[in-house]
């Protein structure tokens, strides 16, 4: 039953003395959740700074499970600002950076599994799906941002409104970033 999330709860009556037993919370749902895609792909390269990055599951995930603790998106270690949104239509995860990353930057994004304790018990919950079940092991993919800001001039030779130039003369123009030859022309 979908809307029971692979869970139920059940008690159970014992006919010799007559004595009810709750059984708990019984987990008819046992798969663990997989990632089946993101966007952008892993090793993607010159990918949107400010586009958000979405992650595909096999199935619907707890909302509740997700946080900047279990998924993690970071630039040379640190994490990068922003906000989570679970679909409720949709098994998928979409993390919207508060700004733009930055370009040419390699972005990590790691999705975590519960990390057992000395005694099994969960010392630090990672992304679970409806039934609570978690990713049977961490996930990473990495991405590079493009180059989003258009180069700069940065001096001209000769300057602006200089007079008496020698025909022959050679006109420089220096920008900030090195430009594609074939993008000149005339």
């Amino acid at each position: 039953d979908p809307a029971s999330n692979g869970r139920a709860r059940r008690t159970a009556q014992l006919t010799v003395n007559g004595q009810e037993i709750d059984l708990g919370l019984i987990s008819i749902d046992s798969v663990r959740p997989t990632v089946t895609g993101t966007v952008p792909d892993a090793n993607a390269v010159n990918v949107n700074p400010a586009a958000p990055i979405r992650i595909a599951f096999s199935e619907r995930i707890d909302p509740a499970s997700v946080s900047a603790d279990s998924v993690r998106v970071l630039i040379g270690g640190q994490p990068v600002a922003g906000q989570f949104a679970v679909s409720d239509a949709a098994p998928q995860v979409t993390f919207t950076p508060a700004a733009p990353v930055g370009d040419l930057k390699t972005v990590l994004v790691i999705l975590r599994a519960d990390r057992p304790g000395f005694e099994g018990q969960v010392s630090q919950a990672g992304v679970h799906d409806l039934a609570g079940n978690s990713l049977a092991a961490d996930f990473s993919f990495g991405f590079t941002t493009g180059d989003s800001t258009p180069p700069a001039l940065v001096s001209l030779t000769p300057t602006s409104g200089s007079v008496e130039q020698p025909v022959a003369g050679v006109i420089r123009w220096e920008f900030n970033e090195p430009i594609d030859p074939a993008s000149v022309t005339g």
